[in-house]
């Protein structure tokens, strides 16, 4: 440290304390990485899942959707955008783009007991009906009501077969639910056509499934819905981080 210039050496004192200010806090609170949670530094997210990200194409510098080269788009050109550049952490594709920021609506079942399955009908009845491109949100409370305790495995809430029938008839972009999305095969025989009919029917129009959802009980009927799933090469299924939006 230079101390023949004051001014220089408050300068560098304040940059030395902020710096060591910022090392406490990262030992005392160190950051969680917003996609699983885990330890990671000082950094958004750890390194497994910044691997398991989809790397972006090559992007238009202003507004960061792909383009050939990376050349700014023609859309750009004709009308450039009111910010300067944007960067895209990855692709934006399936199932990204059914997940993030989409208008989700809550049917709500929770009046139904432990053990109980929940139908169509019972979709049916409670008089929403999800618009094309909507996520429907099943409700059960299930989760809020057994997570952690024996029950919520042996006396858990169910989808019926004809849930995804519903559902897919009506055009969502993704169905979201808090008890488990088929008939527990654990707890009685079902007939081959039973054996994830659901997962099934949905996986072969499209459409994601966002399962174990919880705090449902403390959002309103209508929110954007923002799933945030890990990339994991090899599997049919991740860990996601879910959030509500109220506007």
């Amino acid at each position: 440290m230079n101390l023949s210039n004051p001014r220089a050496a408050i300068l560098n004192m304040g940059r030395d304390g902020a710096r060591a200010l910022r090392v406490a806090l990262a030992f005392a609170l160190p950051q969680r990485c917003a996609l699983c949670m885990r330890m990671c530094g000082d950094a958004c997210l750890c390194d497994l899942c910044a691997d398991a990200i989809a790397p972006a194409a090559p992007a238009c510098p202003r507004c960061a959707v792909p383009s050939p080269a990376g050349a700014v788009c023609g859309r750009c050109l004709a009308h450039p955008p009111a910010f300067d550049a944007a960067l895209a952490a990855g692709l934006y594709a399936f199932p990204l783009d059914r997940l993030v920021m989409r208008d989700a609506v809550v049917l709500d079942v929770s009046g139904k007991p432990a053990g109980a399955g929940i139908s169509g009908d019972d979709l049916e009845r409670t008089g929403v009906v999800p618009s094309p491109g909507q996520i429907a949100v099943i409700k059960t409370l299930w989760t809020d009501r057994a997570w952690g305790t024996p029950a919520f495995w042996n006396d858990t809430i169910h989808l019926e077969p004809n849930v995804s029938e519903w559902t897919a008839a009506r055009g969502v972009a993704a169905v979201a639910m808090d008890c488990f999305p088929e008939k527990p095969f654990w707890r009685m025989t079902l007939l081959p056509a039973e054996r994830g009919a659901n997962h099934k029917r949905w996986l072969k129009a499209g459409i994601p499934m966002i399962q174990l959802l919880t705090n449902l009980g403390s959002i309103g009927g209508r929110f954007k819905l923002v799933a945030l799933p890990l990339r994991l090469r090899g599997m049919d299924g991740a860990p996601a981080r879910v959030v509500g939006i109220e506007e």
